[in-house]
């Protein structure tokens, strides 16, 4: 007889009601749907999941996806407009945006021109083939405007399996992580699993998210299984989800 320790749950049994604070839902604006129609079957499915709220992060980098509050507020708009059409608004439905830190950002963020979790958290990511040299300048810079930021999916960024204790460090400023629902599995690969499950185990993260950006992503999620003992880690987060951003 398995120990209680050992037996499984999906993952979507967790996240009903859950609030996403980071998934690529809005179409035609990064590597997230193409379509109008993509967008809506996306968010039907994940609602079918159990989701019932979104804040849509389209990303936001200086030589990729140049987005600004404008036009990702526009569709946005468009998006929502149809979805009301569908019958299928979610309950929470709102926009915000991922930052790249990147020279770009650090205008943005002078500028007082930012696309908000809520009233005062920002998604911001990082490259993933090395740490931004003025890291600690751009945290500290989000501290002083008063905002708080959210690191996505720290787990993924390779430097850091070697260098935890910057972590550490962004930590104690007082940033938050956020940790990616595909983590909790190899979908990443081995080394980014075995990551999310430490810094998890050790308290860093704060929030979980889907980072979804198509229906493949919603097929793997759909099949995580998780054990009781990290269950007893992940449901904080999600009520935290709740908690700050309904």
């Amino acid at each position: 007889m398995l120990s209680i320790l050992h037996k499984k749950r999906l993952l979507p049994e967790l996240l009903q009601d859950h609030i996403d604070i980071h998934c690529h839902l809005i179409h035609d604006i990064d590597d997230g749907p193409k379509t109008l129609e993509d967008s809506y079957l996306l968010v039907k499915r994940a609602m079918e999941l159990g989701i019932k709220g979104f804040i849509a992060t389209p990303h936001i980098m200086a030589d990729m996806y140049p987005n600004t509050p404008q036009n990702i507020s526009a569709k946005y708009d468009e998006l929502k407009l149809h979805l009301q059409q569908k019958d299928c608004l979610p309950k929470v439905f709102k926009v915000a945006a991922e930052y790249m830190v990147d020279d770009n950002f650090e205008i943005q963020l002078n500028d007082k021109n930012l696309l908000l979790l809520s009233e005062r958290y920002v998604l911001i990511e990082f490259p993933f083939i090395q740490i931004p040299m003025n890291i600690e300048f751009i945290i500290d810079s989000l501290f002083a405007h008063e905002y708080i930021p959210v690191l996505a999916h720290p787990e993924r960024y390779r430097y850091f399996h070697e260098q935890g204790d910057f972590l550490t460090l962004l930590k104690q400023k007082g940033c938050k992580f956020q940790i990616n629902a595909l983590s909790l599995s190899t979908y990443y690969g081995n080394s980014i699993h075995k990551s999310a499950m430490n810094l998890l185990d050790e308290g860093f993260y704060s929030f979980l998210g889907t980072d979804i950006h198509n229906q493949m992503h919603l097929d793997k999620l759909s099949e995580i299984k998780v054990k009781k003992n990290m269950e007893k880690l992940i449901v904080p987060l999600i009520e935290n989800n709740k908690n700050i951003f309904t």
